[in-house]
């Protein structure tokens, strides 16, 4: 195991793009490193029914619990012992609290913030802090940072995808108690409302042409009565009242013939910047992703099949359910994407920045 010690300060075993990142490179990083994790006490969105690793440290709270204000315990990083500190997503972050100590933490370590900011920080403490590395996932983040970070300070570093996992349809459904002789059409989601129901109407005529089961996984609390009734008026709707962990998903993704990822345009900004976690995790599935022109998917090219309104959405489905050459062809590019980049390739990324962050500091 190599010497040089690595902590990470994140979300953990939470349903957040920034856990995410950092267990699956964590994880990857832990069967040779040394490994310490610096995380919240207590999340907005908790995965339940997993249990800490024992080089996980809970010493502070998130934005967002229900005390309403910040708690950091300082002790577990000044104790602690590591060479490299990786940082992510400084808004959960109780800022005002960490700038105090991070003195005491550039004194032993090397430290590397990765970006999932969509715009440059407003908090004026953010620029007091001197990172001896940025990373971001593409050329898109590179362009903003560099105004205010020299160039040779920033390195790309793709977000990591999870790993390729098919499965088998039938034996899917059979489990899910979903049809067999079906096409079936997957969403899901923690924002149902906005993303759902401007598709409906698109959906309820294509069913005029075709037969389909548009599958809806979504835990109740999540929907509101007006939702709630609009789904139940549809017989070729299969709600799920859940919010399954990651291993029934890829259950449900394998069982569908499609995905449809879907935000309305509304929610984006002009210029904005952004990569889509849920994508990047489920795109090994290889289940066809059906995804809104939006800055989430600017980096997956033909992984996935885009549409732009909802006419084409109809069109892409079409193609899905006759079965047509464009879905191969869209499977095939993911799973490049997905081989590419892995967890133990962009593991090894980071482990390069890693040996090239010491080399200076000796």
């Amino acid at each position: 195991m190599d010497q040089t010690k690595v902590a990470i300060f994140s979300k953990w075993n939470a349903a957040d793009g920034t856990s995410i990142l950092a267990e699956l490179i964590g994880r990857e990083l832990a069967q040779k490193y040394d490994l310490t994790v610096f995380a919240p006490i207590n999340d907005v969105k908790p995965v339940k029914g997993i249990t800490d690793e024992d080089f996980v440290i809970r010493c502070c709270n998130v934005q967002g619990t229900s005390s309403g204000q910040w708690a950091f315990d300082p002790k577990p990083f000044l104790e602690k012992d590591y060479d490299i500190l990786i940082i992510q997503r400084i808004e959960w972050i109780p800022i005002e609290e960490l700038i105090k100590i991070y003195p005491k933490i550039k004194e032993k370590a090397k430290v590397i913030y990765v970006i999932h900011e969509t715009k440059l920080p407003e908090n004026p403490i953010f620029w007091k802090f001197k990172w001896d590395a940025v990373v971001c996932f593409d050329e898109r983040y590179k362009r903003m940072w560099k105004e205010v970070y020299p160039e040779e300070k920033i390195h790309i570093i793709p977000y990591p995808c999870n790993p390729l996992r098919k499965g088998d349809k039938n034996k899917c459904r059979l489990e899910l108690n979903l049809p067999l002789d079906t096409k079936i059409v997957f969403m899901y989601g923690w924002y149902p409302k906005t993303h759902i129901f401007a598709l409906l109407p698109y959906l309820v005529e294509l069913r005029k042409q075709y037969d389909f089961v548009l599958l809806l996984v979504i835990a109740r609390e999540y929907l509101d009565k007006e939702l709630l009734k609009e789904i139940e008026r549809h017989d070729f709707i299969e709600w799920r009242d859940e919010l399954p962990p990651t291993p029934k998903i890829d259950r449900y993704f394998h069982a569908s013939d499609a995905y449809i990822f879907y935000n309305p345009k509304s929610e984006f900004k002009p210029g904005q910047i952004m990569v889509s976690s849920s994508i990047l995790s489920y795109l090994g599935t290889l289940t066809p992703i059906l995804a809104i022109e939006c800055p989430h998917i600017q980096p997956l090219g033909g992984a996935v099949m885009k549409f732009s309104d909802m006419e084409e959405l109809k069109d892409r489905l079409i193609s899905v359910i006759e079965e047509k050459s464009i879905v191969n062809e869209t499977l095939k590019l993911a799973e490049e994407y997905v081989i590419r980049n892995s967890k133990e390739k962009v593991a090894q990324e980071y482990i390069k920045l890693f040996k090239k962050l010491m080399r200076g500091r000796n």
